[in-house]
């Protein structure tokens, strides 16, 4: 699975990083709660440092303010988890994003 990824041009992961081979390793970025990961994933702003990744639920706008809050804080890169898309402005979010120099990432159950 991992080939398929790299051939469709997937260059960054959240899994174990233990769980990539280590000749496809070079290959990706990895995210997740570990710190031999590529980007560590954390779930406090008061755990962000360097190249890390802050995890933020969203249920609702409170929620969203807390995302761009984060950023203006330093936060580099925001996985941004919901189950319902229909509460997230993401256009929105965006554009609040674009000028901190944050990147935001959306995580998925499926696809």
């Amino acid at each position: 699975m991992l080939e398929y990824a790299l051939g469709k041009g997937i260059g960054s992961l959240y899994c174990d990083p233990d769980a990539v081979p280590t000749e496809l390793r070079k290959h990706f970025k990895v995210y997740f709660e570990s710190d031999s990961a590529d980007v560590k994933i954390v779930r406090g702003l008061e755990e962000v440092s360097g190249e890390c990744a802050l995890r933020i639920p969203v249920k609702g706008p409170d929620d969203v303010n807390r995302i761009v809050a984060a950023a203006k804080a330093g936060a580099r890169n925001l996985i941004v988890e919901t189950g319902d898309w229909k509460i997230i402005p993401l256009e929105n979010l965006i554009a609040d994003l674009a000028p901190l120099g944050a990147r935001i990432m959306a995580s998925a159950a499926d696809l």
